[in-house]
């Protein structure tokens, strides 16, 4: 996806950024899994769409703590979409961000390093019978 294809940007009162989405754009989104769009109360649009999916990759370890729990540890990584590589916290266009926006894209809004590596994560796990299940 290119972002010149995607949204229009135009200088808005203020000092803001005014960003329209092209037709083009419209497309592209609307083909995307789990695009929202929505009209807020002022009448303006409001899209909502995933940038990247988590996969898991391996396990790491698996520690048991006591006959019933375990802790395990794994390993996942993002698999973007193509609007996921546009916003990929490290290219081009987010770098071109000044800082206090890029910062508000990857805590506010969830951009994040999709191509980076791996991220080890930690679960613990329960035995409920023979079964081994998340703890409520």
């Amino acid at each position: 996806m290119e972002k010149a294809k995607i949204v229009k940007l135009a200088k808005a009162p203020h000092g803001g950024v005014l960003v329209s989405v092209t037709p083009q754009g419209e497309q592209q989104l609307t083909g995307l899994a789990g695009f929202k769009k929505s009209t807020e109360t002022d009448g303006a649009f409001s899209y909502e769409a995933p940038l990247a999916a988590r996969q898991f990759v391996s396990i790491a370890s698996v520690t048991m703590n006591g006959p019933d729990t375990a802790i395990v540890e794994y390993n996942w990584k993002y698999v973007p979409n193509a609007l996921g590589d546009v916003f990929d916290a490290s290219g081009s266009l987010v770098k071109g961000f000044n800082l206090w926006e890029r910062q508000t894209l990857i805590n506010k809004y969830a951009v994040a390093f999709y191509h980076g590596d791996p991220t080890k994560s930690t679960l613990v796990v329960v035995r409920n019978g023979r079964e081994w299940k998340l703890p409520r």
